[in-house]
């Protein structure tokens, strides 16, 4: 007879603990955490860079296309760009709305528009692009970098130009290249010509003087400015895109007016010293950012050739429309203040005078009355004294 020994109830559940932690372990190894890591992490995203151009002259605009294919998992974030990239301005930043593709990964592009500003080559650095998969953890990828060109609008056209040898020397057939004789007769005909300019010139200025004083508008100044807005509205610049004409009007209608406001020549300073200026007067230090981004932008236009965006003409129009009228505000309530002020100074000129006046003529009431001369007694004749 074979003896069996059965297994009791604590060691069959030692048993069963002991198949159920190694199959955990085995389960929860690194290379098994790895593996299951990788199969539920989100794939890297396709990360391209473009430029429309790899050569332009100073002044021009490059237009970067940066394109990002991800999972539709992953959450991508938009560029952080600052005011400048490199050697480059940064003018504007446009972001497209994402585009689901057909295998079900979202496309992502963000157009910049770079104004060269340097000459020579220049490299267009590489660009981060931030992402979170579905294990919310932030990873990156970078653009590749692009190298391009920027040239002088003058170029080597004064190098290349040819130099062509003096002519020889006309000939003399009256003797006119004579020492004394050519010396006095180019005296007369110098003479002869500084008399012609300075009447010239006289006759200019006098002229120009006269018309200046035949007719002053008498309209005041803001109506001057808000009428010529108001013209360069009408005008058809905004449908042909003729943007420097456009910024050309609303510029020199501003700088007229912060000129008769400011009593200052602004038509001939720069952007730069007009801002100065208007630091200088505490009025209208509060409208120098509206005029900066204004004056920017226009200078941009008229010397960049750059292309403003579709709403921002309008936006710049309207900024000056604005800042006119504040300002014509802002300085009739000055001159009411300064009128006052003067009035009060004025009444107490008047006052102090009248008192003046009152006190000089009580003090010549109040002066003495001369006293009478004394009587001297009447002398009496010798016959008065016989009787």
């Amino acid at each position: 007879m074979v003896k069996t020994h059965s297994i009791g109830f604590c060691g069959r559940f030692a048993l069963r603990l002991f198949i159920v932690v190694l199959c955990l372990f085995t389960l929860l190894s690194p290379s098994q955490t790895k593996l299951f890591a990788q199969n539920n992490a989100t794939p890297a995203p396709e990360v391209s860079a473009t430029v429309d151009k790899v050569e332009a002259f100073v002044g021009d605009v490059f237009i970067v296309t940066v394109s990002v294919i991800a999972d539709s998992s992953a959450r991508v974030a938009p560029l952080g760009l600052a005011e400048k990239l490199g050697d480059f301005d940064v003018q504007e930043v446009e972001v497209a709305e994402p585009v689901t593709l057909e295998d079900g990964r979202r496309r992502y592009r963000t157009t910049i528009k770079l104004w060269a500003l340097e000459i020579g080559e220049s490299e267009i650095p590489s660009l981060p692009v931030y992402y979170t998969g579905q294990d919310d953890v932030v990873d990156s990828a970078q653009t590749s970098a692009m190298t391009v060109t920027v040239s002088s609008v003058v170029g080597d056209a004064l190098d290349s130009a040819s130099i062509k040898p003096l002519r020889e020397p006309l000939p003399d057939p009256l003797g006119l290249n004579q020492g004394f004789v050519r010396s006095k007769l180019f005296g007369w005909l110098l003479i002869g010509l500084i008399v012609v300019i300075g009447v010239l010139v006289w006759w200019f200025i006098l002229r120009k003087r006269k018309e200046e004083t035949e007719w002053v508008d008498p309209r005041p100044t803001w109506q001057i400015a808000l009428d010529r807005l108001a013209d360069l509205r009408n005008q058809p610049f905004l449908a042909q895109e003729l943007y420097k004409e456009y910024y050309t009007e609303l510029t020199d209608t501003l700088r007229d007016y912060l000129g008769s406001a400011l009593s200052t020549h602004t038509q001939d300073m720069t952007s730069s010293e007009l801002l100065s200026s208007l630091e200088a007067d505490s009025l209208t230090i509060v409208y120098r950012g509206h005029i900066a981004d204004v004056l920017k932008q226009a200078d941009m236009v008229k010397f960049a050739k750059a292309k403003p965006r579709t709403e921002r003409p309008t936006q710049d129009f309207e900024t000056v429309y604005s800042v006119i009228q504040s300002l014509r505000d802002d300085l009739a309530e000055r001159m009411r203040i300064e009128e006052e002020r003067q009035a009060a100074m004025q009444a107490q000129k008047n006052l102090s005078a009248s008192n003046e006046a009152e006190i000089d003529g009580r003090s010549n009431s109040e002066e003495i009355a001369p006293s009478p001369e004394p009587q001297h007694p009447k002398e009496v004749s010798q016959e008065d004294r016989n009787v």
